[in-house]
């Protein structure tokens, strides 16, 4: 199961409570959609590259931003759906 501490589920009070605006505050959390194309270049670098993989534009990125990378991406695709 997908760990979302943002989740408006958890939220006490009168912002959390009813379901209309706890949907609206859960999608202002979701990664935007230039967000998620970013991710996925950097992910799909990851795949290319076994070493330390280098974007198109040069940047060279470790280990910690490929798993914020698919972090990212799986709270994208988790509501997605």
């Amino acid at each position: 199961m997908l760990r979302r501490p943002w989740s408006c589920a958890r939220i006490p009070g009168p912002y959390g409570d009813p379901p209309a605006p706890a949907a609206v505050i859960e999608r202002a959390y979701l990664p935007a959609p230039e967000e998620v194309a970013a991710e996925e270049e950097i992910v799909k670098a990851a795949a290319a590259d076994a070493g330390a993989p280098a974007l198109p534009d040069g940047r060279f990125v470790d280990a910690a931003v490929v798993a914020a990378a698919r972090r990212t991406l799986s709270i994208a695709r988790a509501h997605r759906a």
